[in-house]
């Protein structure tokens, strides 16, 4: 336990040395009940309280610079995937082919957990393709929008609408990365740890039903769980756990993991409905770790509650996540609406909520583009028509200069759009205190995030 407090602990004081704090959430928690949030258009900054985490909204409340979803390779959303909330960062390529709207950070419904306007929302390590019928809107509820930084180029003729924020093409990996570049290694150093902790609780499946039985520990209670066993439970319960105590649930072998998962409950009462006053602590309490599972597949009629961490698989994902998705292969989502909802994992700095700060200086665009041309914007079943290239949509065009990387980019009149009055439907289901501010050194690069090496396992 003492190994992985230094380790994961260790990602948190990096952060903290170089944004000028640490982050809020500690190594270890105790998450009191979830308070109702008002609806706002802009968040309150800082970080929600482990044991007080939001419940499903409307609207951004909190800041988080923190990854929300890492994919290792590529990313694609297509089907009717509907979007994904909190920060994107691809070391690949991002494709999306939806039919239609896809968001990202802010979201119809969600935990109202996003980075603050303005900032990056989509780091993308390869190129960005847009399909000719998809609307790809970033930070569209939030001041100021939201920021695309991609390493190679973005093509395709869909639409990419930045609601007044600005897109920055052809930064080379490493600086579209930044301060990402080293997450997938971290990731699978945290994952490794993670896994040699000793089990503090019995499963006990029964048919379809796993029951997880704690030992009423305050530190955080372990299981372990064959790929098999996780493969073919409908429904979860867990028992016998202290209140808001972190919950680790380590997957022991390798192989295809495949969750279908109808219902979440912790003691005995339902946590995966998105009416649930317990929806946001649940999911944050909860954490899968696959260390050495090679495909994964979440879905379910059910909410999947808590995050993942699969530093060496592929994912399909066709059911709606709550919690980190951290993945160290391919990402794949394609449900029917399903949406990706942030929430911190409240046991592990890599995983935890980190307020914004200050813009980052290389990244002030030399034109901003203006708010007066708001943006209607459709809800995934009615597909926005997007522009050939005879129709152009009229929007201004944003040159943006990068210093460290000394580029200058002007996204293309017809296809990228950048108002500051985006609005934001309702794309899934009908049911959603540190200053915002965004961050403060790009050049910080890699360092940001490492974690203590391997030499100091235990």
């Amino acid at each position: 336990m003492a190994a992985l407090t230094r380790r994961i602990g260790a990602y948190a004081t990096v952060l903290g040395t170089a944004f000028g704090l640490i982050a809020t959430a500690p190594v270890f928690a105790s998450p009191v009940a979830p308070t109702a949030l008002a609806a706002s258009t802009t968040s309150t900054g800082g970080c929600p309280s482990p044991g007080d985490m939001p419940t499903i909204g409307n609207s951004p409340v909190f800041t988080d610079q923190n990854v929300a979803v890492f994919a290792g390779g590529d990313y694609l959303a297509t089907g009717n995937a509907a979007e994904t909330e909190g920060l994107l960062v691809v070391a690949g390529d991002a494709s999306f082919t939806r039919d239609g709207l896809f968001n990202i950070d802010s979201v119809g419904v969600g935990s109202g957990i996003t980075p603050a306007g303005g900032t990056p929302m989509l780091q993308v390590g390869g190129a960005l393709f847009i399909d000719s019928q998809t609307r790809v809107s970033v930070g569209a509820n939030v001041t100021g929008g939201g920021g695309v930084l991609v390493a190679e180029e973005r093509t395709g003729s869909g639409m990419l609408d930045l609601n007044g924020g600005t897109l920055t093409e052809n930064l080379g990996n490493q600086n579209a990365l930044d301060p990402y570049a080293s997450f997938g290694t971290d990731l699978a150093d945290v994952s490794h740890d993670l896994a040699a902790m000793p089990a503090t609780g019995t499963v006990a499946p029964s048919g379809g039903s796993v029951d997880f039985i704690g030992s009423d520990n305050e530190t955080m209670e372990i299981f372990e769980i064959s790929a098999a066993t996780l493969s073919s439970a409908r429904w979860l319960n867990f028992t016998n756990i202290a209140q808001d105590t972190p919950i680790l649930i380590n997957v022991t072998d390798s192989g295809v993991v495949v969750t279908n998962i109808d219902d979440v409950r912790i003691d005995d009462v339902r946590v995966d409905d998105l009416q649930s006053s317990d929806f946001g602590n649940a999911a944050s309490q909860i954490m899968w770790n696959l260390p050495t599972t090679n495909k994964l597949t979440i879905g379910g009629t059910s909410q999947f509650m808590g995050s993942v961490m699969a530093p060496r698989a592929d994912a399909n994902v066709t059911a709606s996540t709550n919690g980190r998705l951290l993945v160290g292969g391919d990402i794949t989502t394609n449900g029917s609406g399903n949406e990706h909802h942030n929430y911190p994992w409240i046991a592990a700095s890599l995983t935890s909520c980190v307020p914004e700060l200050s813009p980052q200086p290389t990244q002030s665009p030399t034109t901003t583009p203006t708010p007066d041309q708001p943006t209607t914007t459709p809800t995934p079943d009615q597909p926005t028509t997007t522009p050939t290239p005879n129709q152009p949509t009229t929007t201004p065009s944003a040159t943006v200069t990068t210093s460290a990387a000394s580029v200058t980019t002007t996204p293309d009149a017809d296809t990228t759009s950048s108002n500051g009055n985006g609005t934001l439907p309702n794309t899934g289901s009908n049911s959603r205190p540190l200053g915002i501010i965004a961050l403060l050194f790009l050049g910080a690069g890699a360092a940001l995030l490492i974690v203590e090496r391997r030499s100091t396992h235990a």
